[in-house]
């Protein structure tokens, strides 16, 4: 068997690897960042599991879905809950009851700066490292087998993840067990490990400084006003707008995100989860106007475990429902694929000159685009050029820092 799908299309959920009998499938990073599956011919016996088990090229139905989803806006009750995460506080709370009872929890934790991981917590603990978004694909290869096993041992579940990840447990598992309840959310894509790490060390040789934590969805500046936090090896706190931010600003322009998140077949209104998460940027409601600049989640309900789940946390949520007109406006991606519309160029600069040069040419003509691939061969013009480009970057955080200083030493008291 040369190949399991067509390369644009593979998620890299790693399901194949977990359901092949031989081994013989091992999941591998690209020139690109991405990881895909590569197969050892001289082990495979080309039983098919691996096919029959990829979310890519089979459909699972799902069981008790409604003739037409419910929406809701949601948020924490708490400052202190609201604060901890990056919207409205709702995977947490309703994870929180699961570890109550005695449940288990699935989730992405990130590890220190570039590694995100799906992980077990069965403690309130452990549940608390699930929070917060995380703008890099988590790896799921080796959690697979672990769910099913706690279903088999009657054990409720709660899975979390992304569209393609809840699709790649159903096509695993191969039906839907009663106590397993799945909760999506929603996503703008999954950018390169690899442009990450070359981002990070770019920063690094920039600042003379390691960056040593990052927080993708800081909230001191308030919930609208989205920051990305970066904490030095020197102790220095950065703190920049996201639409700003070299690393996120060309994500979400979708330089560098996975080839087949541009045509995901799960953003639609048919979720395969039992309920759909998502920020709630535009509502427009009154009920939970005071918490405009804390966090409002958009809930989806597909299923009767959606509406068990919320009722579980009715008295720790304030909520309202909202119609599906109101939703739609709220989340592009609930019904949108993300762009990618100069990925190719990006990757092509990107080889030829590094991260920050590339990002930043991306946007020049292509004259200048020559012009500079051409300085950029000798290797001190483009260090020297990468280091300014990084410190601009680090410039611009500083200037922001110093208006909002208030507002950010009034947090840290607060809630630290």
């Amino acid at each position: 068997m040369k190949q399991i799908v067509e390369k644009e299309k593979c998620t890299g959920c790693g399901v194949c690897v977990a359901v092949c009998p031989k081994e013989a499938i091992t999941m591998k990073m690209d020139k690109s960042g991405f990881y895909y599956p590569v197969i050892d011919n001289d082990v495979c016996i080309e039983c098919g599991k691996c096919q029959r088990s990829c979310h890519c090229c089979i459909k699972r139905t799902k069981d008790n879905v409604y003739d037409k989803n419910k929406y809701y806006a949601v948020a924490a009750k708490t400052d202190k809950d609201l604060m901890s995460v990056s919207s409205g506080g709702v995977f947490f709370k309703i994870a929180e009851q699961f570890i109550v009872n005695g449940n288990i929890v699935y989730g992405a934790m990130q590890e220190g700066v570039g590694e995100v991981t799906h992980v077990r917590a069965d403690s309130i603990e452990s549940v608390k490292k699930l929070r917060r978004s995380k703008y890099l694909q988590s790896k799921t290869t080796d959690i697979w087998k672990q769910v099913q096993q706690d279903l088999e041992t009657g054990k409720k579940v709660l899975f979390s993840g992304v569209g393609c990840q809840t699709a790649a447990l159903y096509a695993f598992l191969g039906k839907d067990y009663p106590n397993l309840y799945t909760c999506e959310v929603i996503c703008h894509g999954v950018p390169s490990y690899s442009v990450f790490e070359e981002y990070l060390k770019e920063t690094k040789e920039g600042l003379g400084k390691e960056v040593q934590e990052i927080c993708f969805r800081d909230k001191r500046l308030g919930w609208k006003n989205n920051q990305i936090s970066m904490k030095t090896d020197g102790g220095k706190d950065i703190v920049c707008a996201s639409g700003i931010h070299p690393f996120h600003k060309g994500y979400l322009k979708g330089y560098y995100s996975r080839e087949c998140c541009a045509n995901c077949q799960y953003a639609n209104l048919q979720r395969n989860a039992d309920i759909v998460l998502a920020d709630f940027w535009k509502y427009a409601g009154e009920k939970l106007g005071a918490y405009k600049k804390k966090g409002i989640s958009l809930v989806c309900c597909r299923t009767n475990k959606a509406d068990e789940l919320l009722r579980k946390i009715e008295n720790q949520v304030m909520q309202e429902e909202v119609g599906e007109e109101e939703a739609i406006k709220s989340c592009r991606h609930l019904t949108h694929t993300p762009k990618q519309r100069k990925r190719k160029l990006f990757f092509e600069l990107y080889e030829k000159s590094g991260f920050f040069i590339a990002q930043w040419l991306c946007e020049k003509p292509r004259a200048v685009q020559k012009l500079f691939l051409h300085i950029v061969e000798n290797q001190v013009y483009r260090r020297a050029i990468q280091k300014k480009l990084a410190r601009k970057q680090i410039g611009v955080s500083m200037k922001i820092q110093s208006k909002y200083r208030k507002r950010l030493e009034d947090f840290v008291k607060k809630y630290k």
